[in-house]
Protein backbone atom coordinates (compact mmCIF):
# COMPACT_ATOMS: atom_id res chain seq x y z
CA UNK A 1 0.00 0.00 0.00
CA UNK A 2 2.99 2.40 0.23
CA UNK A 3 2.05 3.14 -3.13
CA UNK A 4 -0.28 5.37 -2.42
CA UNK A 5 -0.87 8.90 -1.30
CA UNK A 6 -2.78 8.65 1.85
CA UNK A 7 0.33 6.16 3.66
CA UNK A 8 3.19 8.04 1.49
CA UNK A 9 1.63 11.36 2.31
CA UNK A 10 1.24 11.18 6.10
CA UNK A 11 4.40 9.27 6.61
CA UNK A 12 6.21 12.35 4.58
CA UNK A 13 4.50 14.69 6.29
CA UNK A 14 3.82 13.90 9.51
CA UNK A 15 0.14 15.42 9.19
CA UNK A 16 -2.92 14.33 8.36
CA UNK A 17 -4.24 14.01 4.82
CA UNK A 18 -7.65 13.89 2.88
CA UNK A 19 -6.89 12.19 -0.87
CA UNK A 20 -8.58 13.61 -4.21
CA UNK A 21 -11.48 11.14 -5.48
CA UNK A 22 -10.32 8.03 -7.11
CA UNK A 23 -11.55 4.78 -7.93
CA UNK A 24 -10.13 2.42 -5.26
CA UNK A 25 -9.52 -1.47 -5.23
CA UNK A 26 -12.63 -2.36 -3.60
CA UNK A 27 -15.77 -1.47 -2.88
CA UNK A 28 -16.75 -2.45 -5.92
CA UNK A 29 -14.33 -0.53 -8.05
CA UNK A 30 -16.72 2.44 -6.76
CA UNK A 31 -15.11 6.53 -6.69
CA UNK A 32 -14.23 6.71 -2.95
CA UNK A 33 -12.28 9.53 -0.96
CA UNK A 34 -9.37 8.23 1.56
CA UNK A 35 -8.34 9.75 5.01
CA UNK A 36 -5.72 8.86 6.67
CA UNK A 37 -3.14 10.57 10.11
CA UNK A 38 -0.09 9.63 11.32
CA UNK A 39 0.37 7.41 14.51
CA UNK A 40 3.56 8.54 16.61
CA UNK A 41 4.44 6.38 19.74
CA UNK A 42 5.08 7.43 23.35
CA UNK A 43 8.46 9.59 22.49
CA UNK A 44 7.01 11.16 19.19
CA UNK A 45 8.40 8.69 17.10
CA UNK A 46 6.43 8.13 13.51
CA UNK A 47 4.70 4.63 14.30
CA UNK A 48 2.70 4.07 11.12
CA UNK A 49 -0.94 5.26 9.76
CA UNK A 50 -4.39 5.45 10.54
CA UNK A 51 -6.66 5.27 7.62
CA UNK A 52 -10.33 5.00 5.96
CA UNK A 53 -11.99 5.39 2.70
CA UNK A 54 -15.81 6.51 2.41
CA UNK A 55 -18.37 6.56 -1.23
CA UNK A 56 -17.84 9.57 -3.18
CA UNK A 57 -21.56 10.53 -2.75
CA UNK A 58 -21.47 9.74 1.30
CA UNK A 59 -19.31 12.66 1.64
CA UNK A 60 -22.29 14.75 0.81
CA UNK A 61 -24.97 12.56 1.23
CA UNK A 62 -26.31 14.45 4.30
CA UNK A 63 -26.29 17.49 2.97
CA UNK A 64 -27.50 17.39 -0.43
CA UNK A 65 -30.46 15.73 0.87
CA UNK A 66 -31.04 18.56 2.71
CA UNK A 67 -30.15 20.90 -0.37
CA UNK A 68 -32.71 19.19 -2.65
CA UNK A 69 -35.57 20.05 -0.83
CA UNK A 70 -34.53 23.38 -1.33
CA UNK A 71 -33.83 22.80 -5.12
CA UNK A 72 -30.82 23.32 -4.87
CA UNK A 73 -27.94 21.01 -6.62
CA UNK A 74 -24.41 20.77 -5.02
CA UNK A 75 -21.13 20.06 -7.54
CA UNK A 76 -17.94 19.17 -5.41
CA UNK A 77 -14.72 18.85 -7.31
CA UNK A 78 -11.40 17.91 -5.80
CA UNK A 79 -7.73 19.23 -5.87
CA UNK A 80 -7.25 17.87 -9.06
CA UNK A 81 -10.27 18.62 -10.61
CA UNK A 82 -12.23 15.98 -10.69
CA UNK A 83 -15.81 14.89 -9.65
CA UNK A 84 -16.29 13.99 -6.30
CA UNK A 85 -20.25 14.93 -6.15
CA UNK A 86 -23.24 16.05 -8.85
CA UNK A 87 -26.74 16.42 -7.57
CA UNK A 88 -28.95 14.48 -9.76
CA UNK A 89 -29.93 16.31 -12.63
CA UNK A 90 -26.31 17.55 -13.13
CA UNK A 91 -24.92 16.07 -16.79
CA UNK A 92 -21.69 14.56 -14.34
CA UNK A 93 -20.36 11.51 -12.69
CA UNK A 94 -17.85 10.96 -10.05
CA UNK A 95 -14.55 10.91 -11.23
CA UNK A 96 -15.62 13.13 -14.46
CA UNK A 97 -13.56 16.27 -15.37
CA UNK A 98 -15.47 19.22 -16.73
CA UNK A 99 -14.52 20.49 -20.42
CA UNK A 100 -12.86 23.67 -20.86
CA UNK A 101 -16.21 25.52 -20.98
CA UNK A 102 -17.46 28.68 -19.12
CA UNK A 103 -19.02 26.15 -16.05
CA UNK A 104 -15.13 25.19 -15.96
CA UNK A 105 -13.65 28.84 -15.74
CA UNK A 106 -16.43 30.16 -13.15
CA UNK A 107 -14.77 27.33 -10.90
CA UNK A 108 -11.40 27.76 -11.65
CA UNK A 109 -12.18 31.74 -10.73
CA UNK A 110 -14.36 30.78 -7.39
CA UNK A 111 -14.39 33.34 -4.50
CA UNK A 112 -17.74 32.74 -3.03
CA UNK A 113 -19.26 36.17 -3.39
CA UNK A 114 -20.08 36.35 -7.33
CA UNK A 115 -23.30 34.86 -8.63
CA UNK A 116 -23.18 33.46 -12.44
CA UNK A 117 -25.92 33.00 -14.97
CA UNK A 118 -25.09 29.49 -17.00
CA UNK A 119 -27.11 28.39 -19.71
CA UNK A 120 -27.45 24.87 -20.24
CA UNK A 121 -26.44 23.87 -16.93
CA UNK A 122 -28.83 20.82 -16.16
CA UNK A 123 -28.72 17.63 -18.08
CA UNK A 124 -32.14 18.57 -19.61
CA UNK A 125 -31.02 21.40 -21.29
CA UNK A 126 -32.12 24.07 -18.70
CA UNK A 127 -30.25 26.65 -17.30
CA UNK A 128 -29.07 27.89 -13.44
CA UNK A 129 -27.73 30.19 -11.44
CA UNK A 130 -24.32 29.19 -9.52
CA UNK A 131 -22.20 30.79 -6.55
CA UNK A 132 -19.03 28.78 -6.05
CA UNK A 133 -16.10 28.75 -3.34
CA UNK A 134 -12.87 27.16 -2.50
CA UNK A 135 -12.43 25.11 0.80
CA UNK A 136 -9.30 24.97 2.52
CA UNK A 137 -8.48 21.34 1.30
CA UNK A 138 -8.44 23.35 -1.93
CA UNK A 139 -11.55 21.92 -2.49
CA UNK A 140 -13.97 23.78 -5.21
CA UNK A 141 -17.77 23.79 -4.23
CA UNK A 142 -21.03 24.99 -6.33
CA UNK A 143 -24.00 25.23 -5.03
CA UNK A 144 -26.83 25.96 -8.09
CA UNK A 145 -30.28 26.96 -8.56
CA UNK A 146 -32.41 26.57 -11.81
CA UNK A 147 -33.09 29.86 -13.62
CA UNK A 148 -36.84 29.18 -13.31
CA UNK A 149 -36.89 28.91 -9.71
CA UNK A 150 -36.39 32.42 -9.52
CA UNK A 151 -38.76 34.90 -11.36
CA UNK A 152 -38.39 38.44 -11.02
CA UNK A 153 -35.31 41.09 -10.06
CA UNK A 154 -36.83 40.72 -6.81
CA UNK A 155 -36.10 37.03 -6.37
CA UNK A 156 -32.88 37.15 -7.39
CA UNK A 157 -31.86 39.71 -5.34
CA UNK A 158 -33.31 38.04 -2.45
CA UNK A 159 -31.12 34.72 -4.06
CA UNK A 160 -28.03 36.60 -3.92
CA UNK A 161 -28.56 37.32 -0.42
CA UNK A 162 -29.14 34.13 0.81
CA UNK A 163 -27.51 31.82 -1.15
CA UNK A 164 -23.51 33.00 -0.07
CA UNK A 165 -24.60 32.81 3.42
CA UNK A 166 -25.87 28.90 2.74
CA UNK A 167 -22.60 28.52 0.59
CA UNK A 168 -20.73 29.15 3.59
CA UNK A 169 -22.70 26.75 5.76
CA UNK A 170 -22.24 24.12 3.51
CA UNK A 171 -18.41 25.12 2.88
CA UNK A 172 -18.22 24.45 6.62
CA UNK A 173 -20.23 21.16 7.33
CA UNK A 174 -22.17 22.14 9.98
CA UNK A 175 -25.91 22.81 8.50
CA UNK A 176 -28.26 20.13 10.34
CA UNK A 177 -31.48 19.10 9.33
CA UNK A 178 -33.30 20.98 11.84
CA UNK A 179 -31.95 24.43 11.12
CA UNK A 180 -32.63 23.66 7.58
CA UNK A 181 -36.10 22.98 8.44
CA UNK A 182 -36.00 26.25 9.76
CA UNK A 183 -34.51 28.47 6.57
CA UNK A 184 -36.08 25.92 4.06
CA UNK A 185 -39.85 25.64 4.16
CA UNK A 186 -39.94 29.24 5.18
CA UNK A 187 -38.26 30.38 2.47
CA UNK A 188 -40.35 28.22 -0.38
CA UNK A 189 -43.03 30.17 1.33
CA UNK A 190 -42.10 33.45 0.45
CA UNK A 191 -41.05 32.47 -2.73
CA UNK A 192 -44.90 31.02 -3.45
CA UNK A 193 -46.55 33.81 -2.33
CA UNK A 194 -43.87 36.56 -4.37
CA UNK A 195 -45.23 33.92 -7.53
CA UNK A 196 -48.40 34.66 -6.61
CA UNK A 197 -48.06 38.40 -6.30
CA UNK A 198 -46.35 38.58 -9.65
CA UNK A 199 -49.34 36.78 -11.53
CA UNK A 200 -52.39 37.92 -9.60
CA UNK A 201 -54.08 40.93 -8.43
CA UNK A 202 -55.01 40.30 -4.55
CA UNK A 203 -52.33 37.65 -2.80
CA UNK A 204 -52.79 36.28 0.27
CA UNK A 205 -50.31 38.07 2.49
CA UNK A 206 -47.24 35.81 3.94
CA UNK A 207 -47.32 33.94 7.21
CA UNK A 208 -44.20 32.09 8.56
CA UNK A 209 -45.52 29.86 11.83
CA UNK A 210 -41.89 29.78 13.61
CA UNK A 211 -39.66 31.34 10.95
CA UNK A 212 -36.56 32.73 11.77
CA UNK A 213 -36.43 36.87 13.32
CA UNK A 214 -35.08 37.50 9.84
CA UNK A 215 -37.21 35.82 7.57
CA UNK A 216 -40.08 37.23 9.45
CA UNK A 217 -38.91 40.90 8.88
CA UNK A 218 -38.44 40.01 5.49
CA UNK A 219 -41.82 38.60 5.16
CA UNK A 220 -43.52 41.34 6.95
CA UNK A 221 -42.04 43.88 4.31
CA UNK A 222 -43.33 42.34 1.77
CA UNK A 223 -46.78 41.89 3.25
CA UNK A 224 -46.41 45.81 3.54
CA UNK A 225 -45.32 46.21 0.26
CA UNK A 226 -47.91 44.08 -1.08
CA UNK A 227 -50.62 45.84 0.85
CA UNK A 228 -49.61 49.04 -1.10
CA UNK A 229 -49.17 47.67 -4.28
CA UNK A 230 -52.56 46.03 -3.88
CA UNK A 231 -54.15 48.70 -3.05
CA UNK A 232 -52.08 50.79 -5.98
CA UNK A 233 -53.14 48.13 -8.79
CA UNK A 234 -57.39 48.07 -7.45
CA UNK A 235 -56.90 52.34 -7.67
CA UNK A 236 -55.52 52.04 -11.24
CA UNK A 237 -57.92 49.61 -12.45
CA UNK A 238 -60.15 51.71 -11.14
CA UNK A 239 -59.42 54.70 -12.65
CA UNK A 240 -58.38 52.25 -16.41
CA UNK A 241 -61.89 51.72 -16.05
CA UNK A 242 -63.64 55.07 -16.11
CA UNK A 243 -61.02 56.25 -18.67
CA UNK A 244 -62.24 53.05 -20.69
CA UNK A 245 -65.90 54.32 -20.20
CA UNK A 246 -65.36 57.23 -21.19
CA UNK A 247 -63.50 56.59 -23.91
CA UNK A 248 -66.39 53.98 -25.42
CA UNK A 249 -68.95 56.99 -25.21
CA UNK A 250 -66.59 59.72 -26.50
CA UNK A 251 -66.20 56.84 -29.34
CA UNK A 252 -69.99 56.54 -29.50
CA UNK A 253 -70.42 60.57 -29.15
CA UNK A 254 -67.64 60.57 -32.66
CA UNK A 255 -69.00 57.87 -34.47
CA UNK A 256 -72.48 58.92 -34.21
CA UNK A 257 -71.46 62.81 -34.98
CA UNK A 258 -69.39 61.58 -38.29
CA UNK A 259 -72.14 59.48 -39.07
CA UNK A 260 -74.86 62.65 -38.98
CA UNK A 261 -72.03 64.67 -40.63
CA UNK A 262 -71.47 62.24 -43.64
CA UNK A 263 -74.83 61.94 -44.34
CA UNK A 264 -75.78 65.81 -43.86
CA UNK A 265 -72.58 66.31 -46.17
CA UNK A 266 -74.22 63.75 -48.38
CA UNK A 267 -77.23 65.54 -48.77
CA UNK A 268 -75.77 68.95 -49.23
CA UNK A 269 -74.16 66.86 -52.19
CA UNK A 270 -76.64 65.93 -53.95
CA UNK A 271 -78.45 69.08 -52.77
CA UNK A 272 -75.87 71.01 -54.52
CA UNK A 273 -75.37 68.43 -57.80
CA UNK A 274 -79.32 68.94 -58.23
CA UNK A 275 -78.69 72.83 -57.81
CA UNK A 276 -76.04 72.64 -60.61
CA UNK A 277 -77.63 70.50 -62.60
CA UNK A 278 -81.08 72.90 -62.63
CA UNK A 279 -78.50 75.55 -63.23
CA UNK A 280 -77.42 73.84 -66.46
CA UNK A 281 -81.00 72.17 -67.61
CA UNK A 282 -83.35 73.54 -69.50
CA UNK A 283 -86.95 72.79 -67.45
CA UNK A 284 -88.50 72.09 -70.40
CA UNK A 285 -86.82 70.02 -72.64
CA UNK A 286 -84.23 68.54 -70.55
CA UNK A 287 -81.16 69.14 -72.08
CA UNK A 288 -78.59 71.87 -71.49
CA UNK A 289 -80.09 75.26 -71.24
CA UNK A 290 -78.24 78.55 -72.69
CA UNK A 291 -75.64 78.57 -69.93
CA UNK A 292 -75.19 75.23 -69.93
CA UNK A 293 -74.35 74.90 -73.98
CA UNK A 294 -72.28 78.37 -73.22
CA UNK A 295 -70.15 76.14 -70.79
CA UNK A 296 -69.83 73.38 -72.71
CA UNK A 297 -68.68 75.32 -75.80
CA UNK A 298 -65.79 77.37 -73.54
CA UNK A 299 -64.73 73.62 -72.18
CA UNK A 300 -65.12 71.95 -75.29
CA UNK A 301 -62.76 74.81 -77.24
CA UNK A 302 -60.23 74.64 -75.01
CA UNK A 303 -59.97 71.03 -75.15
CA UNK A 304 -59.57 71.38 -78.93
CA UNK A 305 -56.78 73.93 -78.72
CA UNK A 306 -55.25 71.38 -75.70
CA UNK A 307 -55.32 68.81 -78.34
CA UNK A 308 -54.67 69.81 -81.24
CA UNK A 309 -58.13 68.84 -82.72
CA UNK A 310 -61.44 70.33 -84.71
CA UNK A 311 -64.96 71.37 -82.81
CA UNK A 312 -67.78 70.98 -84.80
CA UNK A 313 -70.98 73.63 -84.20
CA UNK A 314 -74.92 72.47 -85.83
CA UNK A 315 -76.94 74.99 -85.33
CA UNK A 316 -80.91 73.91 -85.42
CA UNK A 317 -84.25 75.61 -85.96
CA UNK A 318 -87.83 73.87 -86.04
CA UNK A 319 -89.30 75.18 -88.99
CA UNK A 320 -92.54 77.53 -88.99
CA UNK A 321 -92.38 76.75 -85.36
CA UNK A 322 -94.27 80.40 -84.36
CA UNK A 323 -97.24 78.88 -86.97
CA UNK A 324 -97.24 75.63 -85.55
CA UNK A 325 -97.95 77.58 -81.85
CA UNK A 326 -100.02 79.75 -83.19
CA UNK A 327 -102.35 77.13 -84.56
CA UNK A 328 -102.28 74.65 -82.12
CA UNK A 329 -101.41 76.68 -78.98
CA UNK A 330 -98.66 76.91 -76.45
CA UNK A 331 -98.98 73.47 -74.49
CA UNK A 332 -98.79 71.66 -78.15
CA UNK A 333 -95.75 73.84 -78.74
CA UNK A 334 -94.28 72.88 -75.65
CA UNK A 335 -94.57 68.93 -76.59
CA UNK A 336 -93.33 69.30 -79.86
CA UNK A 337 -89.74 71.25 -78.53
CA UNK A 338 -89.67 68.03 -75.68
CA UNK A 339 -90.15 65.48 -78.86
CA UNK A 340 -87.77 67.02 -80.86
CA UNK A 341 -85.16 67.52 -77.61
CA UNK A 342 -85.91 64.02 -77.35
CA UNK A 343 -85.22 62.81 -81.04
CA UNK A 344 -81.71 65.34 -80.68
CA UNK A 345 -80.59 63.90 -77.19
CA UNK A 346 -80.64 60.16 -78.43
CA UNK A 347 -78.39 61.41 -81.60
CA UNK A 348 -75.75 63.47 -79.33
CA UNK A 349 -75.52 60.50 -77.21
CA UNK A 350 -74.59 58.13 -79.82
CA UNK A 351 -71.82 60.59 -81.41
CA UNK A 352 -70.66 61.07 -77.91
CA UNK A 353 -71.86 65.19 -78.20
CA UNK A 354 -72.90 67.64 -76.06
CA UNK A 355 -76.76 69.40 -76.88
CA UNK A 356 -78.03 72.66 -75.41
CA UNK A 357 -81.28 74.90 -76.13
CA UNK A 358 -79.97 77.76 -76.91
CA UNK A 359 -83.14 79.42 -76.85
CA UNK A 360 -87.08 79.54 -78.30
CA UNK A 361 -86.93 76.97 -80.71
CA UNK A 362 -83.34 76.71 -81.39
CA UNK A 363 -80.47 73.74 -80.44
CA UNK A 364 -76.66 73.67 -80.39
CA UNK A 365 -75.53 70.78 -81.15
CA UNK A 366 -71.07 70.23 -80.54
CA UNK A 367 -69.30 67.62 -82.12
CA UNK A 368 -65.53 66.99 -80.38
CA UNK A 369 -62.95 66.48 -82.95
CA UNK A 370 -65.08 66.73 -86.14
CA UNK A 371 -64.34 68.15 -89.29
CA UNK A 372 -66.66 69.78 -91.94
CA UNK A 373 -67.77 66.81 -93.74
CA UNK A 374 -68.56 64.81 -90.36
CA UNK A 375 -70.50 67.59 -89.09
CA UNK A 376 -72.58 67.64 -92.74
CA UNK A 377 -72.95 64.07 -91.95
CA UNK A 378 -74.57 64.44 -88.54
CA UNK A 379 -76.70 67.43 -89.66
CA UNK A 380 -78.02 65.04 -92.52
CA UNK A 381 -78.93 62.88 -89.65
CA UNK A 382 -80.41 65.81 -87.37
CA UNK A 383 -82.56 66.64 -90.37
CA UNK A 384 -84.15 63.27 -91.43
CA UNK A 385 -84.00 61.69 -88.06
CA UNK A 386 -86.71 65.26 -87.19
CA UNK A 387 -88.34 64.32 -90.30
CA UNK A 388 -88.94 60.30 -90.20
CA UNK A 389 -90.26 61.11 -86.69
CA UNK A 390 -93.53 62.18 -88.57
CA UNK A 391 -95.01 65.03 -86.06
CA UNK A 392 -97.73 66.81 -88.00
CA UNK A 393 -97.58 70.19 -88.34
CA UNK A 394 -100.91 71.91 -90.21
CA UNK A 395 -99.09 74.98 -91.09
CA UNK A 396 -95.95 73.48 -92.86
CA UNK A 397 -95.68 72.87 -96.58
CA UNK A 398 -94.92 69.36 -95.84
CA UNK A 399 -97.78 68.93 -93.38
CA UNK A 400 -95.33 67.15 -90.70
CA UNK A 401 -92.23 69.27 -88.35
CA UNK A 402 -89.24 69.30 -90.12
CA UNK A 403 -85.52 71.41 -88.91
CA UNK A 404 -83.00 73.42 -90.51
CA UNK A 405 -79.41 72.71 -89.78
CA UNK A 406 -76.50 75.29 -89.84
CA UNK A 407 -72.93 73.51 -89.42
CA UNK A 408 -69.40 74.82 -89.18
CA UNK A 409 -65.73 73.07 -88.16
CA UNK A 410 -63.06 75.44 -86.94
CA UNK A 411 -59.60 73.86 -86.10
CA UNK A 412 -57.09 75.14 -83.30
CA UNK A 413 -55.30 77.44 -85.80
CA UNK A 414 -58.68 79.40 -85.85
CA UNK A 415 -57.58 82.67 -83.81
CA UNK A 416 -61.14 83.72 -84.27
CA UNK A 417 -62.73 81.33 -81.29
CA UNK A 418 -65.53 79.53 -80.32
CA UNK A 419 -67.88 82.59 -80.86
CA UNK A 420 -67.11 82.55 -84.56
CA UNK A 421 -67.30 78.88 -85.06
CA UNK A 422 -71.23 79.67 -83.25
CA UNK A 423 -71.42 82.66 -85.82
CA UNK A 424 -70.27 80.49 -88.80
CA UNK A 425 -73.02 77.65 -88.16
CA UNK A 426 -75.42 80.40 -87.46
CA UNK A 427 -75.13 81.99 -90.57
CA UNK A 428 -75.68 78.50 -92.52
CA UNK A 429 -78.58 77.89 -90.75
CA UNK A 430 -80.49 81.10 -92.38
CA UNK A 431 -79.12 80.04 -95.71
CA UNK A 432 -80.89 77.06 -95.30
CA UNK A 433 -83.76 78.71 -94.12
CA UNK A 434 -83.22 80.95 -97.22
CA UNK A 435 -83.26 78.00 -99.80
CA UNK A 436 -86.44 76.84 -98.66
CA UNK A 437 -86.22 75.11 -94.85
CA UNK A 438 -85.75 71.51 -94.09
CA UNK A 439 -82.34 71.32 -95.41
CA UNK A 440 -79.04 71.19 -93.81
CA UNK A 441 -76.05 74.26 -94.76
CA UNK A 442 -72.45 74.21 -94.42
CA UNK A 443 -70.68 77.46 -93.42
CA UNK A 444 -68.34 78.88 -96.17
Amino acid sequence: MADRAYFSEPMRHGRPYVSDVFRGRGHGNEPIVAVSAPLFDAEGRMAGVVEGSMLSDDVVRIRTGLMARGDLALLLLDGAGQVVHASAGLPFAPLDRLPPDRLRTVLEQADGRTLHRLAGLYADGASGLLVATVTPLGWRIAVIVPEARLRGELLLDLFKLLLPALLAVVAVWWVSARVARRFVDPLREVIARLRLFAFHADPQPIRLAGAPRELAELAEAFNHLIDRLGRAFRDVNQALAVQKRLREQLERVVAEREQEIARRTEELRLAVDALREDSLTDALTGVGNYRGYRLALDRLWAQALERGMPLAALVIDIDYFKFYNDSLGHPEGDQCLRAVAAILRDLARRERAELGRSGGEEFVLLLPDRDSAAAARVAEQVRRAVETAAMPHPDSPSGRVTVSVGYASRGPGDERGAEALIAAADQALYRAKREGRNRIAGAA
